[in-house]
């Protein structure tokens, strides 16, 4: 759903840019990015990905059919939002660890720089869609 992902950010974030300023930040950033990231056991390395993971998938899921679908499903059972709200959690996570396993796998094989600059160019791109399809 990625040409829906602008809406209902505008009720709360005054500018319908925010998202696709956002992918494109990342692109780029990873597009240019100029060192091999590697594995740090530095603390705020640590910390940097960490934020840096967060507000990709706040971002990315920011108004799109997951939210949407969790919304509507605490209207259908509005004395069992904690649960709603624990089920939506675990898919969650569990897509994401999915990805994690997956980049994991892929990293073993493939170079690091083709992975960030193919990431790059797809977030720049999901980044142009969304403004322009976006509203």
């Amino acid at each position: 759903m990625l040409f829906d992902v602008g809406w209902s950010s505008r009720a709360i974030i005054p500018s319908r840019n925010f998202q696709p300023a956002l992918f494109i930040t990342f692109g780029l950033r990873l597009l240019f990015q100029r060192k091999e990231i590697g594995e740090s056991a530095d603390a705020a390395a640590a910390d940097r990905v960490l934020t840096t993971s967060f507000w990709l998938v706040f971002a990315a899921e920011w108004g799109d059919a997951t939210q949407i679908g969790t919304a509507a499903l605490v209207v259908r059972f509005p004395d069992h939002r904690w649960q709603v709200f624990s089920g939506a959690t675990l898919g969650l996570w569990v897509g994401a660890l999915l990805a994690v396993a997956i980049g994991r796998a892929a990293g073993r094989w493939l170079p690091e720089v083709a992975v960030r600059r193919v990431a790059g160019a797809v977030f720049c791109a999901f980044g142009i869609l969304t403004a322009i399809h976006g509203s």
